[in-house]
């Protein structure tokens, strides 16, 4: 009888780290499936493409809080794997492989997601550069225009209005100033 006992207990406490050992199994599936469909969103190269890059860099920053989100369910499956270890799991080996092989998608997802995002910053502000210098191009062609024209006025009243019209020029040359600076910063940090 007391045999049968020990034998019904020893059963029981398999069954329970055999079930504990299915629960761990699909959590790890989960978050490796998950972590896998959110790698091909990482990987993706949609930053080489400079159309609307103000909104998938915008649609990054919520990738990226997604990701974060989840770092928690990561953890849970981490911390569930690491209890049965340390309980001397007797499918301690396997489990040990599932976090590691866990670990490892998680830190190609993370750091794919850094990289990705760092590129779109690069780009975005690559585009403004363009942008910037393109809008310094065409006002400097508008100044060359006004500067080369050969009207000195024909009496009083209309050298008076080019002098104006002159200085008016000359301010605003000055005050495009610092716009042409930063250009000229941008295009020395790239």
């Amino acid at each position: 009888r007391e045999d049968l006992r020990k034998k019904c207990t020893l059963r029981r406490q398999r069954l329970e780290d055999s079930l504990q050992l299915q629960q761990f199994e699909r959590d790890a599936d989960e978050a490796k499936a998950w972590i896998n469909e959110k790698l091909k969103t990482a990987t993706d190269e949609n930053y080489k493409d400079p159309s609307n890059l103000q909104g998938k860099l915008q649609k990054h920053q919520a990738f990226e809080a997604e990701l974060e989100a989840n770092r928690g369910r990561i953890d849970s499956v981490n911390n569930c794997g690491q209890g049965l270890i340390t309980a001397s799991h007797y499918a301690s080996d396997q489990i040990s492989e599932r976090l590691d092989e866990l670990s490892g998608l998680w830190t190609q997802l993370s750091d794919a997601s850094s990289d990705k995002g760092q590129k779109l910053k690069e780009a975005n502000q690559q585009q403004l550069y363009n942008r910037g210098v393109e809008d310094v191009e065409q006002w400097l062609g508008e100044v060359e225009q006004q500067l080369a024209s050969e009207d000195l006025g024909r009496d009083l009243t209309s050298v008076q209005k080019l002098q104006k019209k002159h200085a008016l020029l000359e301010s605003d040359i000055q005050a495009h100033k610092d716009r042409i600076d930063a250009v000229d910063q941008q295009a020395e940090k790239f």
